[in-house]
């Protein structure tokens, strides 16, 4: 396999005040496509900063971001913004569903931004039908339990044929056995579409699951 996203030697500061505090520290690490990679740390360590410059998202303060074969760190705003709407999908703790549209307009949104309309239904539905929820498409948020809240989460973060996803926490909100169904769910569509995923966990049943888990801790991958 070769190398969808590289990070070379990436630094992350941030100013607090008259405070300098320091999230990622000449960070290295190659993702290979296809791979099911799992970052573990404790709050703080640094894995949320990591996924969030892998998902142009922010912009390192020293280093080098490559995504598919492009220079995501010296990308214009609005290019960044390309990539992400093209290339990247988004899962979140917090499952950030909009809580106004259903199921069937939240995994649709996507779509619309980035300007695909012909085939926009067909997708939405096949994405609902992969996650198992074709029967919920109109169903608003407060109508979903927090399993199927992040089903819809993860069909709207596949509905664009994504390169690369990138989860954080996403099991961290969940009972046990609904972490473990997504867990299984993610790991089956990875198999299936070989899209490459990117965690950031200290869910055991993710790191059991990955292909490698890769190991932060103030800033630096151990």
């Amino acid at each position: 396999m070769s190398d969808l996203a590289t990070v070379k030697d990436v630094s992350k500061t941030y100013r607090l005040g008259t405070v300098t505090v320091t999230a990622l520290a000449g960070v290295s690490l190659a993702v290979e496509r296809g791979e099911f990679l799992a970052v573990a740390g404790p709050s703080g360590s640094g894995k949320t900063t990591l996924l969030n410059l892998l998902g142009c998202l922010d912009r390192p303060t020293s280093g080098e971001i490559v995504i598919d074969g492009e220079l995501a760190s010296a990308m214009s705003p609005s290019r960044r913004a390309e990539l992400r709407a093209g290339k990247l999908g988004f899962v979140f703790q917090t499952f950030n569903l909009l809580p106004v549209l259903t199921a069937w307009e939240n995994v649709e949104y996507p779509l619309l931004l980035g300007r695909r309309r012909a085939d926009v239904a067909d997708r939405v539905r096949a994405a609902l039908a992969d996650v198992g929820l074709g029967d919920r498409a109109r169903h608003r948020p407060s109508e979903l339990s927090g399993g199927q809240q992040q089903r819809v989460a993860i069909a709207r973060a596949l509905v664009t044929d994504p390169a690369l996803v990138l989860a954080d926490e996403p099991t961290a909100n969940l009972d046990s056995r609904t972490g473990q169904e997504i867990v299984d769910l993610m790991r089956r569509l990875n198999r299936e579409r070989h899209t490459t995923f990117v965690f950031s966990t200290h869910d055991p049943r993710i790191m059991k699951a990955a292909d490698r888990v890769v190991e932060i801790s103030d800033g630096r991958l151990l």
